[in-house]
């Protein structure tokens, strides 16, 4: 999650009903994005939870070892 004043890529506003507004925000380059995967890249994901939004267990092992490398 990015610091505040820091660049973000993701934002999610909620508001629910006893009135709690929350707000987060996240940096998530492009490369580790993924559609219908908010607040999160592919490489902060477990294994077991990439069936859920359908990404290849190739591309998982990509992304994990390259943010490991930096």
């Amino acid at each position: 999650m990015a610091k505040f004043g820091s660049d973000w890529t993701q934002s999610r506003f909620t508001l629910d009903e006893n009135g709690k507004f929350d707000v987060k925000f996240a940096y998530v380059p492009d490369e580790d994005s993924w559609p219908m995967l908010y607040l999160r890249g592919v490489s902060d994901l477990e294994e077991n939870e990439i069936k859920e939004y359908g990404i290849p267990r190739e591309i998982w092992e990509e992304r994990v070892k390259a943010k490991k490398e930096q």
